[in-house]
């Protein structure tokens, strides 16, 4: 299947906002899955992290289900699962708490990015066709 064929699928059961919402997390979750096991079974102590006591192998597997969880609750919506709408609110969420970390660490460039992502994934979460496609689903699921 040709992706202009997933991507009318998509639009034809989701607003706009949550096909392209929908479609960013699955993306961002298989980059972050990549770069996680890239980065995590190359992990070479750098100078000045003697001190550090980290359980790198737990580190990377945490890192890599939270970007699993982008994937995951994506993929829930695109499904008309209400649950994924709501699990992206706590990603997207905790990627918020994340780029205020990121921009303690003075580590300016990856805060943009972070914060980027977080706010444009909030506003479609919490666009007005997202919200009433929520109340919805939530509606049929209940009668």
């Amino acid at each position: 299947m040709k992706i202009s064929q997933w991507w009318q699928r998509t639009t034809e059961r989701l607003p706009m906002q949550l096909a392209v919402l929908s479609w960013a997390s699955i993306i961002i979750g298989v980059i972050g899955i990549v770069a996680t096991i890239v980065v995590y079974l190359g992990y070479q102590p750098q100078h000045g992290d003697e001190t550090v006591k980290m359980n790198v192998g737990a580190t990377g597997v945490m890192v890599g289900l939270y970007f699993f969880a982008f994937a995951l609750f994506g993929a829930m919506i695109i499904q008309g699962r209400t649950w994924g709408l709501s699990g992206l609110v706590l990603t997207h969420v905790t990627l918020v708490f994340i780029t205020v970390t990121v921009i303690k660490a003075g580590v300016f460039w990856l805060a943009s990015i972070f914060g980027v992502i977080a706010a444009v994934s909030l506003a479609l979460i919490f666009s007005p066709p997202s919200m009433d496609w929520y109340k919805q689903r939530f509606v049929d699921g209940r009668s």
